[in-house]
């Protein structure tokens, strides 16, 4: 009576443990069931779009040296850190992002001024993040050539970037990056150029001895430009933001950029 006994206690407990080792794979086999739509959302890639030629403090393509970079690229990773959104980056002709991110095949254009992107396709295509730092921008010219301001109204030949809107000079060359606006402008082959005043001072060494530049003519108000199908993930884009300028860790970004130059 007493191995019956035994035996039965040993079958009880047998049975219960099965119980529980069952219950514990059940129990495992149910998490990403109950967690996969959290870590969905937070696995999120968007792609975001620079314009090919680099463009610092702002972004700069993968070199031999340097990954990619840049005053955006940090306040992207920052985004990612708090939001686990991953963001992959392409380098494109401007047009070529404009009309990419009208037909959603890009997500994210950093640095935009809505006023920037007017057509009425553009327009719906798009959503903004809060803004996260404002540009200054100035006319740059040679001191050689005009000594006194203000420079002359007519007559002059402008430099630009390719891709940029015109900027209402009535004469307008078009090259590839700033640095060969600066050289132009140097040797006296252009009369002036409009630049963002962080680009300006970036690249503003004693190569340029002659460069002299007004005070700011233009303002604009930087933000996120999404495409319209990213609208769910803009509470906590603009939450990131928030929190780093709030903190002041995004002036620390940027003052890693235009306090050493």
């Amino acid at each position: 009576m007493l191995a019956i006994c035994r035996y039965a206690s040993t079958a009880a407990i047998t049975f219960a443990s099965i119980q529980s080792r069952a219950f514990f794979i059940f129990s495992l086999l149910s998490l990403p069931l109950v967690f996969s739509p959290y870590i969905n959302a937070h696995e999120e890639t968007l792609s975001v779009g620079f314009i090919k030629t680099d463009r610092l403090p702002y972004f700069a393509n993968k070199s031999e040296n340097h990954p990619v970079r840049g005053l955006y690229v940090d306040l992207l990773d920052k985004i990612s850190q708090h939001t686990g959104i991953k963001f992959n980056y392409q380098f494109l002709p401007q047009a070529r992002i404009r009309l990419y991110m009208r037909n959603g095949l890009l997500d994210v254009e950093p640095g935009i001024d809505s006023s920037w992107r007017p057509q009425p396709d553009e327009v719906e295509s798009s959503v903004y993040s809060i803004a996260f730092m404002k540009s200054k921008e100035v006319i740059v010219y040679n001191k050689n050539k005009y000594p006194t301001l203000p420079l002359p109204k007519n007559n002059l030949l402008n430099c630009a970037v390719v891709g940029f809107a015109n900027s209402g000079f009535s004469s307008e060359s078009k090259l590839m990056a700033e640095v060969q606006i600066l050289d132009m402008i140097q040797k006296n082959r252009c009369d002036t150029a409009i630049f963002p005043i962080d680009v300006l001072k970036y690249h503003l060494t004693e190569k340029y001895p002659d460069i002299r530049y007004t005070q700011p003519v233009f303002n604009y108000t930087l933000r996120l430009r999404l495409h319209k199908s990213k609208e769910h993930l803009l509470d906590k884009i603009n939450n990131s933001i928030q929190a780093l300028l709030d903190s002041g860790e995004f002036t620390q970004l940027y003052n890693k950029y235009t306090l050493t130059q």
